[in-house]
């Protein structure tokens, strides 16, 4: 789950595509949304924006004050991991083919606000975890 503003947001599962928004203190249901597909990853929350990525394939941005959907981004199959957010970007390493060849995969910083690539970088291997942010730099492990 995540919190933000007085709000708990939480998945339904792995299998389900449902996201739910409840106040946080008084249980009470806030708004509902339910993805395209299910697997739904850590849920990410910054500059009033929830982030997902899930397992088969998109990048969502959902507007955590209404749940409405500010933009999506189709990455790829098989994303394991959850976004990271740092400086008003959003970063997330997936397969840029569906062959899944060693170097297939890639690193991309998206625009928090419209979801614009800012930049995309190839990786040498498969991503193994969230990028960590810190400073001006991205870091991720992969094989």
């Amino acid at each position: 789950p995540a919190i933000s503003n007085k709000k708990l947001i939480v998945s339904s599962g792995f299998y389900s595509p449902d996201i739910y928004c409840i106040d946080a203190e008084n249980g009470a249901s806030i708004w509902g949304i339910q993805l395209a597909e299910n697997g739904p990853s850590v849920l990410v929350v910054e500059q009033g924006i929830l982030l997902i990525n899930t397992q088969s394939c998109t990048l969502y941005a959902i507007d955590i004050e209404t749940g409405i959907l500010a933009w999506s981004k189709w990455l790829g199959p098989n994303i394991f991991h959850s976004p990271t957010v740092s400086n008003g970007k959003v970063y997330a390493a997936y397969p840029d083919e569906l062959n899944y060849s060693q170097d297939c995969f890639v690193m991309a910083a998206f625009d928090i606000k419209t979801g614009a690539i800012i930049w995309q970088s190839r990786l040498k291997g498969e991503p193994l975890s969230a990028p960590v942010a810190t400073g001006n730099n991205i870091f991720v492990t992969d094989l």
